[in-house]
This record gives C-alpha cells, sequence and structure tokens, in this order.
C-alpha cells in the first residue's frame, strides 16, 4: 500500500496516510483526519522550503544533495514539475564516464512534462531545453577527456549513443531550436570519422541508423537556416524615366558623329600632305641611312641572393612559430611538424591523425588561428602575403589558404 506525507490539523504530527482513503485517525492525538486535506497541508508547508534547499544546492553543484532535496519534494507532492525537473537535471549532471544515469534523466523529464498543465507547457519546454543543451555539451567534453585518456573508443561511442538521445528528445520537444540540431550534427558526424579512421567493432545496422540520422538533421538544419537577405540595391529597383532616356540616346549619337568627323578629318590631312623630311632631304646614295637599333639594356648585376634570404628569414620566423603555438592555445599533439613550402610566404604544416576526428568546426578555427600566428610572425604589414598548407601524413593536402587570399582558410570537410 502507497504512503504519502501528511500533518495532522489538530496537533500538527507527521503522519504517513494512504492517499486512497478518506479519513484516518491521527496517531498522536487520536483525531479524525480528512486525509486529502492532510496531504495537501503537508505539502504546501515542505515542499517550497525543500525546492529551495534543493535549488541551492544545485547552484553550488552539490548534485547529490539536490537529488535527495527533490526527491523528498516529491513524496510531498508527486506532480510537482519543478522537482521533477530538478531531480532529472541532477541525475544527469550525477554521471560519470563509466556510468551515464542520461536514461533516468530523460525519464524524470518526461514526467515533468506529464504533470506540467496545457497553459504552462509552452514555457516549461523553453525551461527544460535551455537546461538540457549545455548539460549535454559538459558531458560530452567529459567523456571526450576520457577517451583521451583511456583510448577507450568503443564506450565514448556508447556515451554519444546516450547524449545523441538526450538531444533528440529535447528537439522533439522544441523541434525549431537550431542550437539543438547543430549540436546533433557535430556528435554524429565526429562518431562517423571515428568510425571510417579507426574501423571500430560496431555493428553495421549502428552506422546506418546514423547515416541515416545525417541526412534528417543535414535537412533539418538546412530548413532552420534561413537564406541571406539579398542587398538593399538587389531589392529595390527605380523606375526609369523614358524622358532622361531618350536625353541620354541624343548626347550618345552627338559625341559619336563628332568622332567619327574628327577621324575623317584626321585622314584626309594625313593623304594630302607628306612629312616635309621625305622631300627637302633626300636620302643620298653615298651616306647610306643608318639601320635603327636599339641600345641594349645593361643587365643588373646580381648582389645579393634574395631568394636565399628570403628562405633564410622564413626559416626563423618558422622556429619561433613553432614556439608559439601553445602560447596562442593551439594544441601541438595535432601537429607533427611544419616547415616552409614551394615559396618562403607558405607554411606547410603536417598534423596528426588526431586531427581528422576532431569535427569540422574546431578544425577550422584551428586552421585559421594556424594561420594568424602564421601571418603575425612573418609577414605582420601584409598578412594575406603568408598562407599556409595542411597535409596529413601521407601528404595529401586537408586545408589552408585560398589560391587568391591567403586570410581565406579551408579545411576538409570529412
Amino acid at each position: 500500500m502507497e504512503f504519502k506525507r501528511a500533518i495532522c490539523p489538530s496537533c500538527g504530527g507527521d503522519l504517513q496516510l494512504p492517499p486512497d482513503r478518506k479519513t484516518a485517525s491521527c496517531l498522536y492525538c487520536s483525531g479524525q483526519v480528512v486525509v486529502r486535506e492532510a496531504i495537501n497541508a503537508a505539502a504546501q508547508k515542505a515542499v517550497p522550503n525543500l525546492l529551495s534547499l534543493a535549488h541551492a544546492a544545485q547552484q553550488a553543484r552539490n548534485f547529490n544533495e539536490a537529488y535527495q532535496y527533490y526527491t523528498l519534494a516529491l513524496e510531498y507532492d508527486a506532480d510537482d514539475n519543478r522537482a521533477w525537473l530538478g531531480k532529472a537535471l541532477a541525475a544527469g549532471e550525477m554521471s560519470t564516464a563509466e556510468a551515464s544515469r542520461i536514461p533516468e534523466m530523460i525519464v524524470g523529464m518526461q514526467n515533468a512534462l506529464r504533470v506540467t498543465t496545457e497553459n504552462d507547457k509552452g514555457r516549461f519546454r523553453e525551461e527544460l531545453t535551455v537546461a538540457l543543451v549545455p548539460f549535454a555539451d559538459r558531458f560530452l567534453k567529459l567523456c571526450r577527456d576520457h577517451r583521451d585518456k583511456t583510448i577507450e573508443w568503443a564506450n565514448y561511442l556508447n556515451r554519444c549513443s546516450e547524449i545523441l538521445k538526450a538531444l533528440e528528445f529535447a528537439y522533439n520537444v522544441s523541434p525549431d531550436k537550431k542550437p539543438i540540431v547543430e549540436r546533433i550534427l557535430a556528435i554524429l558526424e565526429e562518431n562517423r570519422a571515428s568510425y571510417k579512421s579507426r574501423r571500430l567493432g560496431v555493428t553495421s545496422e549502428f552506422w546506418v541508423e546514423r547515416e541515416n540520422w545525417l541526412k534528417y538533421y543535414r535537412e533539418r538544419l538546412r530548413e532552420l537556416t534561413p537564406p541571406s537577405p539579398l542587398p538593399a540595391e538587389l531589392t529595390t529597383r527605380t523606375p526609369i524615366d523614358l524622358g532622361d532616356l531618350k536625353a541620354v540616346w541624343i548626347i550618345g549619337g552627338l559625341v559619336l558623329g563628332g568622332f567619327v568627323l574628327f577621324m575623317l578629318f584626321v585622314a584626309i590631312v594625313s593623304s594630302g600632305n607628306p612629312p616635309s623630311s621625305s622631300v627637302n632631304q633626300p636620302i643620298s646614295a653615298e651616306t647610306p641611312q643608318a639601320s635603327p637599333s636599339i641600345a641594349p639594356r645593361a643587365s643588373p648585376v646580381p648582389t645579393v641572393d634574395e631568394e636565399a634570404l628570403a628562405r633564410k628569414k622564413a626559416a626563423a620566423d618558422v622556429a619561433s612559430y613553432v614556439k608559439q603555438l601553445r602560447a596562442v592555445g593551439i594544441d601541438n599533439s595535432f601537429i607533427v611538424n611544419a616547415k616552409t613550402g614551394i615559396t618562403p610566404d607558405t607554411l606547410k604544416i603536417t598534423v596528426s591523425n588526431g586531427w581528422h576526428y576532431e569535427p569540422y568546426q574546431m578544425r577550422f578555427q584551428a586552421a585559421q588561428k594556424l594561420w594568424e600566428t602564421w601571418a603575425e610572425q612573418h609577414s605582420p604589414h601584409d598578412p594575406d602575403k603568408s598562407r599556409i598548407s595542411l597535409v596529413d601524413l601521407n601528404g595529401n593536402e586537408v586545408g589552408g589558404s585560398r589560391a587568391w587570399a591567403g586570410s581565406l582558410i579551408w579545411v576538409q570537410e570529412n
């Protein structure tokens, strides 16, 4: 039989009463108690205090204590959506890389939505989504750190599956939230890259499902991304005045006619009056005219090998550049070596296999930072002169500067 906490209205004693009974006797004063009223009185007195204590513990990141307070609040009132949501989030935050409590968190959130009134569901969905997305980011980082230390990729993929379930729950609650779709895609693409590079031992059905997820959420992201607005000058068209157009045609015709007449005049004058030098000064047979010749230019004598100097400076810049990478926050584990490329201004950077396991956006930001550091070191007064080329261990290009400007960076998506 189920019992709920209650308070005797006569003596104030704490009671445990069955909610299916109408009346009961108080154990302390033997008075008759209306069960529903006694349970409601206990809830109104205790629940606000318990929720305040739970919230304070959660703010202090003492999630175990918060979980206990939320559980006590639900013993008084099992229909309190705040207690259900708080308990769910506290359970999720108590997850570890070895033991996840995300399934319990999702059940708690489902209960929170179940007991929320229809009038409050819109606002409550927003609060639930806002709370769940940062949790997914924190737990994913925790699992990544654990993966890097233990190299247990299979365990990491299982944790990613649970995080994806939590994010999918948030998406089903609020399907118009673009950040949720972006996070789901980032995890799926990272898992896909890990599988392709390491050939992990997972079933084909596992990856078929993820490929279907990728297709769906890529399409959903396109739907949620509004098209770029056209410039104002392309969207606003000024009507053409026919009077102005007629005046332009007349002026253009006059100018063209004048030019034609001037060219005819020049041609007539040139044909009727040969140059005076050919009439008054005939060429003598005794003094043959010297054939025109072009005086040769003196070729400059190279005094310094400019190419060698440029490469020497670039080599010194590369040495300083490598030392600066850690100072600017770039993970050196991604960089195998760096040296000058085809030209002294191009830095050829060989990246490790770990580079390919990172999400596309993180690799793109890292490539931009690699270029910025090289430009500041090598050509601070002309940044676009400096270029980078990113290659893998097999020498295949996986990113770098575009052909028309060093600052235009690209990285391989897959």
